[in-house]
């Protein structure tokens, strides 16, 4: 038994010595050399080996094997795609084989390696063969990409020293040194030092597979266990990377930390210098995976003479609030960058524009912006545009910002908002630089209150008098599915214009024109510049329907107000008109019938809003008025009005024509004929009349007057509310007689003149 195990154990001894021999004669030969050196590099590197050329030194137990140019292709979804080397030399030592020990030692004097830009590094390519290597020290291995980065020296051994220096096209250097570096056996452990200097980022942004820019200096203890980084501390200077600039500088501390998915760098004491002005910055977060390199920013501040000021480089608008929790993402395809805002305020410091109170979350990437609003309440104030400073409430919505060559372009086209708890929703662009300032808004309403939309209505020299004309004629009333687009160059320029557009549905409106006040008014049109058009379908005016066509015409100086219409209702209508503050109700009872007018009014639209007192000279208007079955009482004269018929034709410029008034006068037929004065509408009748009735009705009824005499009965009506109409009874008494007392008698052929009038003056 015995013999049987020392047989076995020389028959394994010398089957091992036998592959031993075989294999150093198999590489002391150059065919079979160069076809195991093919074979190895088709199985371990996935590549084919164009051409090469080798040499071995033979050896039973220490074979040395020297290439001196191998030149290797890979294939397309390697990241690397052409390898040539020269003196290559691999030492072997069959002993530490039979150790199962590392028995490999690699010495490469010169190379040139191209990377795939199709395929990038990742932490899984690696050299199948290290685990065998004890010693490697590789130099001047040029590495091209779209740059080209020496690596000057590779070199470790099994006495734990790591020595690495990569250096890029304009000299700038990386060194990484260990005399703590096991990386050569499965325990892959490293503990050193790395120091770069003035070392070009872009040279590596392509191996990385994101852009970077800039020359970085750094030094900094580091430790990787497995390939991986656990401990990092040191401090850095980046100079020349374009953050804000092309000559952007960034230092400060730096340190490896253990986050809650993954570890992350915790940015300390940094400084940022841009344009010779330097910015403090908060600590800052670094995290690097594959996608790219993440930097977070708990809080940056967004005031005057801060960084924020300095990335927009916008010298004519600043900004207040703060920027929270700011996400960069540095990708392939540039910097992303995510931020929440908090209580911005935007003043565009030329035109005196303040928006206050900005709340949200915005993403930015190449120059531009989109930003998700959510604010509670904005403020919003201009000396030039806006006449008075007004809030909105619950303001959500989507802007597009666009940062270009000194200027600045947002837009949105989903804003909504509430002005006094009425949702809004708009559309806004506006583009801004030295020289344009050009604004467009659209608001569109589903039902607001017209008091709540005037601030929304422009300042300039174009709209004042219609603005004025809404703000001083339309007193109330609900919008309902109606817009307003204005378009403008805010700057002053004679080569600014603005074009203002309107389509409006007013329903429950209050409107005062030329002081003529209208009740519970429905109003479409349309508004285009200083063009108006609208169409009054119903009002109550003085408890009749009016229905009207009104139009806005720009002119030179003025704009001409005209409208069209008629007024059907109540004889009572009329009254009010004349007495507007309705004192005739004292005087005048039992109001009864019923009146139609059609009517034309035209003129500046100025004169229909100010105050001055001969501004009716310059309206011009006519309308045609029937009056139906008329009766009212008069307390004085104690006259009751019956059987009340008229029709008045009037123009402001012809006067009365082919008009005429018939009557009962208590109980007497009158036809009364139309005149008109500047001021006045004349009505004046002469009749007959019986003395008692007109004595009784002035109270006079005690002198007992009998018989008829002739009496001129005038009335003026005035165009201006300012006085009151007057009633004017005249007559000599002739055919009259009375007595009073035995001294105080009239015949009826005597004369005497007799004369009422009613107060001239409202009071």
């Amino acid at each position: 038994m015995r013999l049987g195990v020392i047989n076995k154990t020389l028959s394994f001894i010398i089957g091992i010595f036998s592959a031993i021999l075989i294999f150093s004669s198999l590489v002391s030969y150059k065919p079979s050399l160069e076809w195991l050196i093919r074979v190895s590099a088709g199985y371990f590197l996935d590549a084919e080996i164009v051409n090469i050329e080798a040499e071995s030194n033979w050896h039973p137990f220490a074979p040395k094997i020297k290439v001196v140019q191998a030149e290797l292709e890979f294939g397309e979804n390697n990241p690397i795609t052409y390898l040539n080397l020269s003196g290559i030399n691999l030492s072997t030592d069959i002993s530490r084989f039979l150790q199962i020990d590392s028995f490999l030692e690699l010495k490469i004097e010169k190379g040139e390696l191209r990377l795939n830009p199709k395929s990038r590094l990742n932490k899984d390519s690696s050299f199948s063969l290290s685990e065998y290597l004890s010693y490697i020290d590789i130099t001047d291995i040029k590495i091209k990409d779209q740059n080209q980065i020496t690596l000057r020296r590779l070199s470790f051994n099994q006495q734990n020293q790591f020595y690495i220096e990569a250096i890029d096209e304009d000299g700038g250097s990386i060194v990484i040194s260990s005399d703590k570096a096991e990386i050569l056996n499965d325990k892959n452990y490293l503990d050193g030092y790395i120091e770069i200097n003035e070392f070009n980022l872009n040279s590596i942004s392509s191996l990385l597979g994101f852009t970077l820019s800039g020359e970085l200096n750094a030094k900094s203890w580091i430790k990787l266990i497995e390939g991986k980084l656990i401990f990092l501390e040191g401090y850095f200077n980046l100079n020349e990377t374009s953050l804000f600039s092309n000559q952007d500088k960034i230092n400060g501390l730096i340190r490896l930390e253990d986050g809650y998915e993954r570890p992350y760098f915790s940015l300390t004491d940094l400084e940022i210098n841009t344009n010779n002005q330097t910015f403090n910055i908060p600590s800052t977060f670094v995290s690097i995976n594959e996608q790219g390199i993440e930097i977070n920013i708990p809080k940056i501040l967004a005031g005057k003479e801060t960084l924020v000021e300095k990335v927009t480089n916008l010298d004519f608008v600043s900004f207040g609030g703060s920027l929270e929790d700011v996400f960069i993402r540095l990708e392939g395809n540039g910097p992303r960058l995510s931020v929440n805002f908090k209580d911005i305020t935007v003043i565009d410091e030329n035109r005196k524009f303040v928006v206050e109170g900005i709340n949200g979350f915005g993403e930015f990437s190449n120059d531009i912006a989109l930003l998700n609003l959510d604010s509670s309440k904005i403020d919003i104030s201009s000396e030039t545009f806006f006449e008075d400073k007004f809030s909105l409430t619950d303001v959500t919505g989507n802007f597009s910002v666009h940062f270009l060559n000194d200027s600045l372009k947002y837009s949105s086209k989903d804003l909504m908002f509430r002005k006094e708890g009425e949702i809004l929703r708009s559309k806004i662009s506006h583009y801004i630089s030295k020289k344009v300032n050009d604004l467009s808004i659209l608001i569109n309403t589903t039902e607001n209150k017209v008091n709540n939309l005037k601030v929304f209505f422009p300042i300039s020299p174009n709209t004042n008098k219609i603005r004025n004309f809404i703000n001083d004629s339309l007193e109330c009333g609900k919008l309902r599915n109606s817009s307003l687009l204005y378009r403008t160059n805010l700057n002053d320029s004679p080569y600014s214009s603005e074009n203002i557009q309107m389509t409006f549905s007013l329903e429950e409106g209050c409107l005062s024109i030329s002081e003529y006040d209208l009740k519970n008014v429905t109003l479409v049109g349309t508004l285009n510049s200083s063009k108006f058009d609208a169409e009054l379908k119903s009002s109550n005016f003085y408890g009749s329907n009016l229905k009207a066509i009104l139009e806005f015409n720009p002119k030179e100086n003025n704009n001409l107000l005209s409208t069209s219409g008629s007024f059907e209702g109540p004889l009572e209508t009329y009254f009010k008109i004349v007495d507007p503050n309705l004192e005739y109700k004292s005087s005048i009872k039992n109001t009864t019938g019923s009146q139609k007018t059609t009517f034309n009014l035209s003129g500046g639209l100025s004169d229909f809003i100010n105050d001055k007192p001969n501004k009716k000279d310059t309206i011009n208007y006519s309308f045609y008025s029937r009056i139906t079955n008329g009766s009212f009482d008069m307390e004085f004269p104690d006259f009751k009005i019956k059987k009340l018929n008229s029709t008045i034709n009037f123009d402001s410029k012809k006067g009365i024509t082919n008009s005429f008034v018939d009557l009962n006068l208590n109980a007497q037929a009158l036809r009364f004929k139309a005149f008109s004065s500047k001021e006045n509408l004349l009505f004046e009748s002469k009749a007959t009349l019986n003395s008692k009735t007109i004595a009784k009705s002035v109270g006079l009824d005690f002198i007992n007057a009998k018989g008829k005499s002739n009496f001129l009965i005038r009335i003026s009506v005035p165009f201006k509310d300012t006085k009151s109409t007057i009633v004017q009874v005249s007559s000599n008494l002739r055919g009259t007689d009375f007595y009073l007392i035995s001294d105080i008698k009239k015949s009826k052929n005597q004369e005497i003149q007799f004369d009422l009038n009613s107060p001239n003056k409202k009071k």
